[in-house]
């Protein structure tokens, strides 16, 4: 009998959850509908009345951004949020910051050594179709080489410029004092001519398409050359830094993704051409198993604790199961 009663009450929660059972729902990444161009976790950082740099909303109260974007006690920062081409007042929602930290601070300033800063909101923001956190990247997750992203513009023309995931080994070919706490991501084979303008996008985010959830990889940081968004560029890698972001965050942490890219990073086996590099054992490189990069996996669909969209036939099943200890509760 206490089988049977557990077993209706299950039943009757999944019946009433639209589109089957969903185990978890991140409260982040989603984009509105019918307005493309738009990212609801796109911040504006103004300071001292000077728009200075982008940002991203992780939770009701934070937005993550580059440390180069000049914070200090003597500025004035105000965030803003939700703001559409054509403005407007009702959807829009701006916030003063009033506390900055940044992950190993540099001893002489606010500048740290992954370039990335965590700015607290003097209050939450409200949650709308165009107020919306990004999903972060989880500590544990892995990025292969050829994975598609999208880097933030600032623009409302084209909102997301599509480019992908350079390895570390391969990018650090093309950048030799890359980091160990940078991605990159771009092309790799095309050259590009030098942009007038560099800053444009500072602090702005790199997102992958996670199962249909935006989600942030990398931080838009200062590089000291000017080059347009679809040449091969550093990013400051956000994955590394998430116990950083959950202790900032304290009891309002990030809603993190676990990204885990399927099969061998071909970027593992990466041979750099460049004179004087290392020679590796490893054997060439091979061609990509899939043309337009890895493909990222779900979140585990076998395990209704698992996942996001997980088990979306389980009301039959479950009511199979129903029927099933009913009837067997008669012999």
């Amino acid at each position: 009998m206490a089988l049977y009663n557990f077993l209706c009450g299950v039943t009757v929660m999944i019946l009433l959850t639209p589109d089957g059972c969903y185990a978890v729902m991140p409260a982040c990444g989603i984009r509105p509908e019918g307005h493309p161009e738009h990212l609801p976790w796109q911040a504006i950082i103004t300071i001292n009345g000077v728009i200075n740099c982008l940002g991203s909303l992780i939770t009701n109260q934070h937005v993550l951004t580059d440390g180069h974007c000049g914070f200090g006690p003597e500025y004035h920062t105000i965030v803003s949020l939700g703001r559409m081409e054509i403005p407007d007042p009702d959807l829009e929602e701006s916030r003063e910051v009033v506390h900055v930290q940044c992950n190993n601070p540099t001893p002489n300033s606010l500048l740290t050594k992954d370039r990335m800063c965590l700015l607290e909101l003097s209050h939450p923001v409200n949650f709308t179709d165009f107020i919306f956190p990004v999903c972060v990247a989880a500590g544990d997750s892995t990025i292969h080489s050829g994975t598609e992203s999208w880097v933030a513009t600032g623009s409302h023309l084209e909102a997301l410029v599509k480019v992908s995931v350079v390895g570390y080994n391969e990018c650090k070919c093309s950048h030799p004092k890359l980091k160990e706490h940078m991605i990159c991501a771009g092309d790799t084979e095309e050259h590009f001519p030098m942009m007038d303008s560099s800053l444009d996008n500072l602090g702005g985010a790199l997102v992958v398409d996670f199962k249909g959830y935006w989600t942030m990889i990398g931080v838009v940081s200062l590089e000291p050359n000017c080059l347009p968004l679809k040449s091969l560029k550093s990013y400051s890698n956000v994955a590394p830094c998430a116990d950083f972001l959950t202790n900032a965050t304290a009891s309002n942490p990030p809603g993190f993704a676990p990204i885990q890219c399927a099969g061998t990073d071909p970027d593992s086996r990466f041979i750099c051409p460049a004179p004087g590099h290392p020679k590796s054992f490893m054997p060439p490189r091979p061609l990509p198993h899939c043309p337009q990069g890895c493909q990222l996996e779900d979140f585990d669909k076998d395990s209704i604790f698992g996942g996001v969209n997980v088990m979306r036939f389980s009301p039959f099943l479950l009511l199979s199961v129903l029927i099933l200890s009913i009837y067997g509760t008669k012999w």
